[in-house]
């Protein structure tokens, strides 16, 4: 079905989409933009992180032969369920319209997606190229109060990023004697390079990193925010019920806050070079072509308008 703006939204609850069917009277490459998100407070809006890029997509003529596709996951905390959740979607568009994928992910979609590509579920030409925005390919470590309040399904997926946990290893080849591990999240070694990506897809990674001036006037407000421990935890509580987030993980919020708050603060002095949620050094891989563009990570994909680098970069690389 269509989506209120034109673009072919298959989202239901929980990742679970609808029937597709293309559009009759002329011949187009299917686009899949795909965002995976653990909670709803940061998922960018109802129709996710892709919704600005998309909608100026539909609107652009060097586009006019491509079909865009919005495929949001929620809730899958478990990197097992992802190979044959996105196999559903990527092979059913492939079938559909008879032509190999783009595929385009951002942050957990972006990693998504690359599982996919390698895994026992992938289904050979399926995918034609793979877009990533933000991603955690190297993995990302969580501090530890934020683990602590988490739920335990979702403190289990949390850990499935730590880059030394089995699946990040696994991922990026680098464990030894993972035969066990890798079959356990479905990966193919055989559709993997040195690096864990497929060699047949082409791949494109786009990362944000902040600009000095910026983490200075982020350290301003962080220092503001902070004098109070009480008036920061109640803050976060205020924010978190508003987007009705999981109880359960509000309830031990307040006892953490304080170990929370050091570790914010703490980490304002040592900001690492990214987009203040995956750093660079997390997101590149060696001998896969990137771009760095000067923009936090909520905002990589919030282009203004055709002109903007942030959507030209992502429409490039897709559409030619």
């Amino acid at each position: 079905f269509q989506a209120e703006d034109g673009i072919r939204d298959l989202v239901r609850s929980r990742g679970l989409g609808d029937v597709y069917k293309r559009q009759e009277g002329r011949p187009t490459v299917p686009v899949a933009f795909v965002t995976m998100d653990m909670f709803d407070l940061f998922s960018n809006g109802k129709k996710g992180a892709w919704s600005r890029i998309a909608g100026l997509l539909e609107t652009d003529p060097l586009s006019s032969n491509f079909e865009f596709y919005l495929i949001k996951y929620r809730e899958l905390f478990d990197f097992r369920n992802v190979p044959a959740q996105i196999h559903r979607r990527i092979s059913a568009l492939y079938r559909i319209h008879g032509e190999s994928v783009r595929c385009a992910g951002f942050g957990l979609g972006a990693l998504a997606l690359r599982h996919y590509s390698v895994s026992k579920f992938y289904e050979p030409g399926t995918m034609e190229r793979l877009l990533q925005v933000a991603p955690p390919n190297k993995g990302l470590q969580f501090p530890e109060p934020i683990t602590k309040a988490l739920p335990h399904n979702r403190a289990r997926f949390l850990s499935q990023l730590d880059p030394e946990g089995d699946f990040m290893k696994a991922l990026n080849r680098e464990a030894n004697g993972a035969k066990n591990v890798a079959g356990g999240f479905f990966l193919e070694p055989a559709r993997m390079n040195d690096h864990g990506f497929n060699p047949e897809i082409r791949h494109f990674i786009i990362a944000g990193e902040i600009i000095e001036q910026s983490k200075e006037s982020l350290k301003s407000t962080g220092e503001a925010v902070g004098r109070s421990a009480g008036a920061f935890v109640e803050f976060w509580k205020d924010f978190l019920a508003d987007r009705n987030l999981d109880p359960g993980f509000l309830k031990p919020l307040k006892e953490t806050g304080r170990q929370f708050l050091e570790y914010y603060e703490q980490g304002l002095e040592n900001l690492p070079a990214g987009d203040l949620v995956v750093p660079v050094d997390r997101a590149l891989v060696e001998g896969v072509e990137y771009r760095m563009l000067p923009h936090g990570h909520f905002s990589l994909l919030a282009a203004e308008d055709v002109d903007d680098e942030r959507y030209r970069t992502v429409r490039d690389f897709l559409m030619k």
